[in-house]
């Protein structure tokens, strides 16, 4: 299996310009239209593990410990090649490469649509490192940001030993 990893607090403020638009959406929020980010990360509930959770099978409300984070970034080592969103094309290629996915006719057009135009794209602000929005997002998301750095370590050692 592959992951594709984004950025934690890149993942949360898109989730929030997201939700304000999304009327298709279950989790369609437009109070949030009157709300800055700010004030979003600090009354942002859960365990600020998403994907801890989802790799351990945790339901969303569960505590996530260190032990859980540590046992997330081993299933990782050991079962997921991975990718980044920052790294995009070089993550395609690494998947392509690894399962051998170059022969399939439709790569040249599902990179084009998918990685080069995307059609599922909100623009919106970024939250800049080092803000309090910034700091806000990393506090709460700590579990995700710890597994974020060891799959961004994975990546270049992953980068040097199998490809």
């Amino acid at each position: 299996p592959f992951v594709l990893f984004r950025h934690p607090v890149d993942r949360m403020a898109s989730l929030f310009y997201y939700l304000q638009i999304a009327t298709w959406e279950r989790t369609y929020s437009p109070e949030l239209a009157d709300m800055d980010i700010e004030t979003y990360f600090e009354t942002r509930s859960g365990n600020g593990g998403y994907t801890v959770s989802l790799l351990l099978n945790k339901k969303r409300g569960d505590p996530i410990t260190e032990e859980d984070v540590t046992l997330a970034k081993q299933i990782l080592k050991d079962k997921y090649l991975v990718g980044l969103v920052t790294k995009m094309e070089e993550s395609i290629d690494r998947f392509d490469n690894f399962f051998g996915w170059y022969e399939n006719d439709f790569r040249s057009s599902c990179i084009k649509q998918y990685i080069h135009h995307p059609v599922n794209n909100n623009p919106h602000k970024v939250v800049k490192e080092g803000s309090r929005a910034w700091d806000l997002a990393v506090e709460k998301n700590w579990p995700d940001m710890e597994l974020y750095d060891y799959a961004v370590q994975l990546f270049e050692e992953q980068g040097n030993f199998i490809f």
